[in-house]
């Protein structure tokens, strides 16, 4: 499970097995709770600090607008096994169980879908948002274009548990 900072408004959000994610200020104090079906994997603010979005075991990732008391979901067949925002924040990408990567618009429209054999473990965008990087149970590295075109897949000997890219995005 996660927390993470938003230092502009000094707030925290955390990710729980009680399949909530809460939202605290600096002092520790509850200011929200956002609730789930199921187990809460990660919770991460937006660039800008305006939504916060979530992944649970439910097979939703939401994005939470808390000011507005607004929520879109974003549904995959399994669980979600990872949330990220684009660097930009106007794009949402998940991984899931059902072997699926998606990139969303923040209304929940499904914009690209990419499939794997395995369960997909994790994503990641590289840092210009042009490139994203999925990990799956079958060993499989995959580096995509935003497009959906297979860019290169590494197989690895073991299962593979996180991925990211480095700083300036070549490695």
């Amino acid at each position: 499970n996660t927390i993470d900072y938003f230092p502009e408004t000094n707030t925290y959000v955390t990710a729980s097995f009680d399949s909530t994610a809460r939202i605290y200020d600096g002092t520790g104090r509850l200011i929200d709770k956002l609730s789930h079906g199921d187990v809460v994997i990660s919770a991460w603010y937006s660039p800008d600090g305006k939504h916060i979005l979530t992944a649970s075991r439910d097979s939703t990732a939401r994005i939470w607008n808390p000011k507005e008391s607004k929520v879109t979901i974003l549904r995959h067949d399994h669980e979600v096994t990872s949330a990220t925002f684009s660097h930009d924040g106007k794009f949402v990408l998940t991984s899931s169980l059902d072997s699926i990567v998606r990139v969303w618009d923040l209304n929940g429209k499904a914009l690209h879908t990419y499939a794997h054999k395995g369960d997909v473990i994790a994503a990641s965008y590289s840092p210009d948002d042009q490139r994203i990087a999925s990990i799956s149970s079958d060993h499989v590295m995959t580096l995509w274009n935003v497009e959906g075109d297979t860019l290169h897949k590494y197989r690895h000997p073991e299962r593979i548990y996180s991925v990211s890219f480095s700083k300036d995005g070549n490695t």
